[in-house]
């Protein structure tokens, strides 16, 4: 048996640039759930905010959804008249091209709506540190990602259904146009054997991971590592059956090669560009849980910007009257902020009003419900005392101390960090006053002091 070498390298070609391009859309997929655990890990931990009613986001309420399962059955049924009419040739390529435009179309709507995802990740709210380019991620999670993200299982599903249907039509057709069974079917493999193995690993994700669970769901990323040779297997395996083939009495034109070449190279920048997808994947986990329920409302914080007490874990704080912030503004003078109302803390007329919404809101809530302070370790008491001695209801609500867990985090666009803010220790009154602290006292000194942060209960200790 001679054999055909040119259509060997044919085959081979067009394997590994299927195979290249399957290996990206894997990591393309599925770095969707690596958006969701960079905008709300926390959160999933406790399935809170969109997490508890996951299942609720039905694909077929949206367009692309719904367009997705019709072009799927209009593919079906075209790719199977294609090949049962195949001895009528006008027909059945007809209806081929039909079937290969739904097939395109069928995945294209999937493709569209992860496009929308991952620009959503890539435009996350957040800061970014002029020195090193250290991004700090907002923790919030958009309404409309979870009914974009339920196309895609979907989108994936169709495509295992689609390119095989589609594959074996082609197949008949062109044999009924003289070309050798061995050979279209080979070609026919190269083309669509990776890209059906990487739509039967999306499938697999889905369908094993798809319920984001609180617990075990970072094992997604171990079935992407185990999985994602499995497109460049199935490429060689059809490239070897080629060598197997006998030369036939048509040997494909030069153009065809250079066909196969443009596609070998259309994959090699595909899986070139989808590297950091990849390495985001295989280096995000494990991340630190944070402990009990954070903040249901997260602000953006930058650490080079806010430096907030470090919290070793978070403590369910029951529940919290008030979040009241100090900061420091650009030109160093501290800052109050609650409820969105913001006051300098040395202009008068406006912490007059930033008391006022303070009052307000003693009358909603219960006087044992506790209070929390977000404050910048660097300002001093000095400042901080005198105006906390003018808040509302501290003399008889617990003060909760608010501290971040800062977790560094892989994304695709580079290097991040999540801060999570959450109660971390609760305060004894009599420690703001402790006449045995420095006069340069400052918010750190009390909080990197273990004997002066007390363990969260109802009551303050005094």
């Amino acid at each position: 048996m001679r054999i055909d070498l040119r259509h060997a390298l044919f085959i081979a070609l067009l394997a590994l640039g299927s195979a290249l391009l399957a290996l990206a859309a894997i990591d393309w997929f599925a770095y969707a759930f690596a958006g969701v655990d960079h905008l709300g890990y926390e959160r999933r931990l406790h399935a809170y905010y969109y997490f508890d009613h996951l299942d609720r986001h039905d694909p077929l309420d949206l367009t692309a959804g719904r367009a997705v399962l019709v072009f799927t059955g209009l593919g079906l049924v075209t790719a199977i008249g294609a090949a049962a009419l195949a001895r009528i040739l006008r027909p059945a390529r007809t209806l081929l091209l039909l079937a290969a435009v739904c097939t395109a179309l069928a995945i294209g709507f999937p493709v569209w709506t992860t496009w929308e995802l991952h620009t959503t990740f890539a435009d996350i709210p957040h800061v970014t540190d002029p020195d090193t380019g250290l991004r700090s991620l907002a923790r919030d999670i958009p309404y409309e990602l979870w009914r974009q993200l339920r196309v895609q299982p979907l989108g994936v599903i169709a495509t295992a259904l689609l390119l095989p249907t589609l594959a074996v039509a082609a197949v008949r057709t062109s044999t009924r146009r003289g070309a050798s069974r061995a050979h279209a079917a080979l070609t026919a493999a190269a083309l669509a054997l990776p890209l059906t193995v990487a739509a039967l690993v999306l499938t697999l994700l889905w369908l094993s991971h798809g319920d984001f669970a609180p617990t075990g769901h970072e094992r997604w990323a171990d079935l992407i590592g185990t999985t994602r040779p499995a497109p460049i297997i199935a490429a060689l395996l059809v490239a070897l059956f080629a060598l197997f083939v006998p030369r036939g009495e048509r040997r494909p034109p030069l153009r065809n090669l250079l066909l196969a070449t443009l596609l070998l190279a259309l994959g090699v920048s595909a899986a070139l560009s989808t590297a950091p997808h990849r390495r985001t994947i295989d280096t995000l986990y494990p991340l630190r849980a944070p402990g009990e329920w954070p903040f249901y409302w997260q602000p953006l914080l930058a650490p080079w910007r806010f430096d907030a007490p470090p919290a070793a874990v978070c403590v369910d704080p029951d529940h919290v009257r008030s979040l009241i912030t100090f900061s420091l503004d650009e030109s160093g003078e501290v800052v109050v902020s609650t409820h969105e109302v913001h006051a300098r803390v040395h202009d008068e007329p406006e912490m007059t009003g930033l008391l006022a919404t303070l009052f307000a809101d003693l009358e909603r809530h219960e006087p044992s419900d506790p209070v929390v302070l977000l404050v910048d370790r660097r300002i001093p008491l000095s400042v901080l005392t005198p105006a906390l001695a003018r808040v509302p209801w501290l003399t008889f609500s617990p003060i909760l101390i608010a501290g971040t867990i800062t977790q560094p985090m892989p994304t695709a666009e580079g290097p991040a960090v999540a801060v999570i803010l959450c109660v971390s220790g609760q305060l004894g009154l009599a420690d703001l006053g402790d006449p045995t602290l420095p006069a340069d006292a400052t918010w750190g000194t009390i909080t990197d002091d273990p004997a002066r942060v007390h363990p969260v209960s109802q009551r303050a200790p005094r």
